[in-house]
């Protein structure tokens, strides 16, 4: 770890394997764990916690693999020059053969990420399209000098009782200027769906973060932090739509997070984790079925 920037915040040197499992002195708040505190429960937050749901119960969490994932992964490390570390696989054109198979759990096991010869090609020519479609459509160029890629930072929120310790791992960041880029790749980058993302994905609460963590490693930067996220199509016709959240998004984010924070803090301090309720509850019924039902039986 590198020497404390600010005194509430610092840049990290570890591995993204590192960072997952949290180097933190305790256990910390992420943008992720954030969001499933508020969308589900402090026990779901708890359970998805690598040091705190699998350190008492391994194997609790398993982690999630599907082809838009791996694509996703792939996509960010030849816009970003780092990020996951693949192992192509030669002389198969599909996992079908038991040969294949044998060569992908071994890198699996080995810690990277299988691709065939092919798929990883098709990942090439998008990104070089991508890539110069950001540079000459937008004027982003991710790969230019003065920021760096896959930056994790520590840093400290205020609670109610006191620092609350979080994390976060930024895509790109310029740090002088006080910019962030983050790549998103996404089945279709229309507004409609992108906006839609924003709150679903957290992607609110991802931006108050991550503009919160800059502003304590450079708080002369404060109120002019920029983040960008950048939707990406991987697919032809590797439609782009990037972008920062609008005013009502970033205030929407700021709440939640400093929700999240103050939740969090509780929730650790006690050493209790609630899952929807805390105490024996009355049951509310639906309220469209409920409007439904309870017309129907003034009929009868």
């Amino acid at each position: 770890m590198s020497e404390l920037l600010q005194p509430r915040a610092r840049i990290l040197d570890v591995s993204e394997a590192e960072y997952r499992d949290d180097p933190c002195a305790v256990p910390s708040l992420s943008q992720s764990i954030a969001k499933v505190m508020l969308e589900e429960s402090p026990r779901h937050a708890w359970k998805d916690h690598p040091r705190l749901g699998p350190a008492l119960n391994p194997g609790f969490i398993k982690k999630k693999e599907s082809k838009a994932m791996d694509n996703g992964d792939v996509i960010h490390a030849l816009l970003l020059g780092k990020g996951a570390d693949v192992e192509i696989i030669h002389g198969f054109d599909n996992w079908k053969k038991k040969a294949a198979q044998a060569l992908r759990d071994e890198a699996k096991a080995a810690g990277k990420l299988p691709m065939l010869v092919h798929q990883y090609e098709s990942l090439e020519d998008a990104a070089s399209y991508l890539h110069e479609s950001l540079k000459s459509e937008f004027g982003i160029d991710l790969t230019e000098e003065g920021g760096e890629s896959e930056v994790a930072i520590e840093w400290e929120e205020d609670g109610i009782h006191g620092p609350v310790l979080c994390r976060g791992r930024m895509d790109r960041l310029q740090l002088n200027r006080g910019k962030i880029y983050d790549v998103k790749t996404i089945y279709s980058a229309h507004p409609d769906v992108v906006g839609k993302q924003m709150t679903e994905m957290g992607r609110d609460i991802q931006h108050a973060a991550y503009v919160s963590a800059v502003e304590r490693l450079r708080p002369e930067l404060a109120g002019r932090i920029s983040m960008e996220f950048l939707h990406l199509e991987i697919e032809p016709p590797y439609a782009i739509y990037p972008g920062p959240p609008d005013g009502e998004l970033r205030e929407l984010g700021r709440v939640r997070w400093n929700r999240a924070v103050v939740l969090w803090e509780d929730c650790l301090r006690r050493n209790r984790w609630p899952a929807y309720v805390d105490k024996i509850t009355p049951i509310r019924g639906h309220g469209w079925s409920l409007k439904t039902w309870m017309e129907k039986a003034q009929e009868w």
